[in-house]
């Protein structure tokens, strides 16, 4: 469950690149990049992942006046649209089952599109393995011992 003004809220702010409070369609395309790392357990590696996101389908639909810029009142208002109840939340879930909730149909509709940029594999250093206990040999006739008659 996400509120519909929160969920704006960090839209926009991932992908108003100037801080003005709009997102701006003209010129570079508005998109947002990510860093992941990933610790496996039981692994000697993590993944690093760079991703590139966007939300193209969502910008389109939500310039209704065809300025270039999406306001916090535009991506609102198709927001909006998913909320069939009119509580101000998106759920995951609807009163069935077998029923889609609204968060599930918005992101079907218009959820974020990511491209893995690039990724690479980060291997652990090993600790050094413990050295072989060294025994010398036992030389002939020279080894003690309790000698059992």
């Amino acid at each position: 469950m996400v509120s519909i003004s929160s969920l704006s809220s960090q839209i926009i702010r991932n992908y108003d690149t100037n801080n003005d409070g709009v997102i701006s369609l003209r010129g570079q395309r508005p998109e947002t990049e990510r860093f992941v790392r990933d610790f496996i357990p039981g692994q000697n590696y993590d993944t690093i992942t760079l991703t590139r996101y966007d939300h193209d389908k969502l910008f389109a639909k939500a310039d209704i006046d065809g300025d270039g810029q999406v306001t916090r009142d535009e991506l609102t208002g198709v927001l909006k649209l998913f909320d069939t109840n009119n509580d101000g939340e998106l759920k995951n879930s609807g009163p069935f089952w077998n029923r889609k909730g609204e968060l599930r149909n918005y992101e079907k509709a218009y959820g974020e599109h990511g491209v893995i940029v690039d990724q690479h594999l980060i291997h652990h250093p090993q600790p050094p393995m413990p050295p072989v206990p060294h025994y010398p040999r036992a030389v002939a006739g020279s080894s003690v011992g309790i000698r059992i008659a």
